[in-house]
């Protein structure tokens, strides 16, 4: 396309490059999200806070933080799909509870000045498992350093040159690999392999608590509707 519009054909290499690097931090938040969740999920209700009942509002994020006691003030940021933070929103519009306010509209945090970063991860996402179609949507209260990824340096480009059809087929195929670690939590290599697929990762029982007090591990979690 690039040589269709007398454009320099170099131009493509960079916004290749681009993309991958996106799809590269894409891919490494995802899998770190799949992690938590899974290890998370696999601690159990030590760290999980069931809120199916109801939609996420402050008061749930309250009840999860709280899982760590009297440490829950380590909980510094929540990681939320943006269908759980628009109902966070529309709690605040309501001015139900007000912690702030602008005007008439209520502007508030989770009442520890906690930050709510949202992303639309398929992993923040789970379908009930009786197959009736209700989503459950996970949002994950972390401590500093809770999620560490290091991507090892190892990109590797591959370029594949093809004919037979109506025009010249080039692809590209590139490769990397990175560490994931969660504190307080070790994966189990037995269980789940020296290098895992995300089915691997996403499944809890590849996910070990290793610290002694859960107030030691990554954080908390919620799942509402």
């Amino acid at each position: 396309q690039f040589k269709w519009i007398k454009d320099n054909p170099e131009k493509a290499g960079v916004r290749m490059g681009e993309q991958l690097a996106k799809a590269i931090m894409q891919d490494q938040l995802n899998s770190a999200i799949r992690a938590a969740v899974a290890a998370f999920t696999g601690i159990g209700v030590a760290v999980v806070h069931d809120g199916t009942a109801a939609v996420l509002d402050r008061t749930g994020l309250v009840d999860a933080a709280f899982k760590f006691g009297d440490r829950q003030s380590a909980l510094n940021c929540w990681v939320t799909h943006s269908k759980p933070m628009a109902d966070i929103y529309k709690g605040n519009l309501a001015n139900a509870e007000q912690l702030f306010n602008i005007g008439t509209v209520s502007v508030s945090q989770d009442g520890m000045g906690r930050i709510m970063v949202m992303t639309d991860s398929d992993d923040l996402v789970s379908i009930d498992a009786g197959g009736v179609g209700i989503h459950h949507y996970h949002t994950l209260g972390l401590v500093q350093g809770a999620i560490t990824v290091e991507d090892n340096g190892t990109l590797d480009l591959n370029e594949d040159t093809s004919n037979g059809d109506e025009n010249i087929k080039s692809t590209i195929q590139a490769e990397y690999d990175f560490n994931l670690g969660l504190k307080g939590i070790s994966w189990d290599k037995a269980s789940g392999g020296a290098a895992p697929n995300d089915a691997a990762i996403a499944a809890s029982a590849n996910w070990d608590q290793v610290a002694t007090d859960v107030k030691d591990t990554a954080g908390v979690m919620i799942t509402t509707l």
